[in-house]
């Protein structure tokens, strides 16, 4: 049985650019990865807040948000 394949995106925003970098990526295990890189070389920023969307029916569900705090998840991936 094959799963439904789900677009993941990571999205780079902060208010001094606009507008936010967008790179979606259909395998979630990429997705995964570019968050953490980015996350990493980003995340001292103050106004940087990256998100790891999940994108299905043309609805947005943030499963993971970092900002200068540190990290937050959804609970409902």
């Amino acid at each position: 049985m094959l799963l439904p394949l789900l677009e993941m995106t990571v999205r780079f925003a902060s208010p001094a650019r606009s507008p936010s970098h967008h790179a979606p990526h259909p395998r979630p295990d990429t997705a995964e990865e570019r968050y953490t890189t980015w996350a990493g070389r980003y995340s001292q920023k103050p106004t940087v807040v990256i998100q790891l969307i999940k994108e299905t029916s043309g609805q947005e569900h943030a499963l993971r948000t970092w900002t200068a705090q540190g990290e937050t998840a959804s609970e409902n991936k």
